[in-house]
């Protein structure tokens, strides 16, 4: 299916207003034919990197400022369209009803932040599972036609299940003894969740405060998966060199909050890292290699 090519960049008040209204008829979605959403997809040309808003996210996940571009920076930078694609009336779900469960991000060629790039993204797989709807969205970065960049974004909306009797003796603790370096006793603020969105356009209630949060069901405002990732990933490793970044969120963490990281020490390329709570359960795993 060709992308449809937007005019311009659709605005973060825009795309949060249409994403509080999607999908808030009630529909039956267990059984529905998902065939169509398949290989949709949306482009926008001409995205140029702002300097400065490059220096501040290189300062909020603790790297030094230069112009080299992060794997994760065009994550951000694509955010908007991603939101758009999700926002597709012809994709059957709300938008804030969405679990973020997983992002690989991959840095293909070199990218260069004096150059515009193009975006596409597009609707990679998409199909029923035990737990809801699962969908994939594949965003690619183009530079002179050049594929420079893409990401995979799994993302799950959940839909009424058999139910099922709990498993006991199950609480997801990190039993792994290869993860031996270890940070604990992380401060986690409870502002997170806003100064993210302040840098990302990624303003989510549930992450801003508990009040906003409480509308969405949750006891207190929980930080942005992809937050948590970027800045225990980089407390692993000060290099900008990271070509993948892979992250998986297992459970959110509420603000404010105290986090211990681990990570292996396998080699100077390539290293795992696990965010556990002070009850040793696990929050998200990642993985990265130069």
């Amino acid at each position: 299916m060709d992308a449809t090519t937007l005019k311009h960049a659709p605005s973060i008040p825009s795309l949060y207003w249409s994403a509080l209204f999607k999908g808030k008829e009630k529909k039956s979605l267990e059984n529905k034919d998902l065939s169509q959403c398949l290989g949709l997809a949306i482009r926008l040309n001409d995205n140029v990197i702002e300097t400065q808003h490059l220096y501040k996210f290189q300062s909020f996940v603790g790297l030094q400022e230069s112009n080299h571009i992060p794997v994760a920076y065009l994550q951000l930078l694509s955010f908007r369209l991603q939101l758009k694609l999700l926002l597709d009336k012809r994709l059957p779900f709300p938008v804030m009803g969405l679990v973020h469960l997983s992002s690989k991000m991959d840095t293909l060629k070199t990218i260069h932040h004096q150059k515009s790039i193009d975006f596409v993204s597009s609707v990679e797989s998409i199909e029923h599972t035990d737990k809801g709807i699962c969908t994939c969205i594949l965003t690619q970065a183009y530079q002179n036609d050049r594929l420079v960049w893409q990401s995979f974004n799994d993302y799950l909306y959940r839909t009424p299940q058999p139910k099922k009797q709990p498993q006991s003796g199950h609480n997801n603790k990190n039993g792994n003894s290869e993860f031996v370096k270890t940070e604990a006793n992380w401060e986690v603020p409870a502002n997170l969740g806003r100064r993210y969105a302040a840098l990302t356009g990624d303003a989510n209630p549930i992450h801003l405060c508990a009040l906003s949060a409480k509308l969405f069901g949750f006891k207190r405002a929980i930080a942005h998966g992809m937050c948590m990732g970027l800045l225990a990933v980089y407390r692993c490793t000060q290099s900008e060199n990271i070509k993948s970044l892979s992250l998986t969120f297992k459970k959110p963490v509420y603000l404010p909050n105290k986090v211990a990281l681990k990570a292996n020490l396998t080699d100077e390329k390539s290293q795992s890292f696990s965010l556990l709570d002070t009850n040793g359960i696990t929050k998200l795993e990642g993985h990265w290699h130069q």
